[in-house]
């Protein structure tokens, strides 16, 4: 019994170093969100960061940035995300969403935007809002 503990914990404790060598480099995106009028006070502004796997055709979310939109157009964000774990030959995208907290659906949101690779940009980022379709 106490074997069986000591390898459970000897195996976790090696699992746990394994994870804290993968390589982690923070890197940020930035720009402002743009969008007519008032947003109502019930709402959340987020922007997100995606990454579309074309070989699996999967997306995943990397980063999520929640904005304080109170001060009205636009609005600057910084998206921080991993740099080391960009793959050149995946498609990264940002879009704005505008959500209401009672039900979670977007009632605004920008074009997706292309960033990171290849050779898209990091700063200077402009996302529009526009009515959901």
């Amino acid at each position: 019994m106490i074997r069986n503990v000591a390898m459970t914990l000897l195996c976790g404790l090696m699992l746990g170093c394994a994870h804290s060598k993968a390589k982690v480099v923070q890197a940020t995106l930035r720009g402002t969100v743009v969008f007519p009028g008032p947003l109502p006070a019930d709402s959340v502004l987020r922007i997100h960061l995606i990454e579309t796997v074309s070989r699996m055709a999967t997306t995943n979310i990397l980063a999520v940035d929640q904005l304080n939109f109170l001060g009205g157009s636009p609005v600057a964000f910084s998206v921080r995300y991993n740099a080391a774990g960009i793959r050149p030959e995946n498609e990264y995208t940002l879009v704005a969403k505008a959500v209401r907290e009672a039900n979670g659906m977007p009632f605004m949101e920008s074009k997706t935007l292309r960033v990171l690779t290849p050779g898209g940009p990091t700063n200077g980022l402009t996302l529009l809002l526009a009515p959901a379709k």
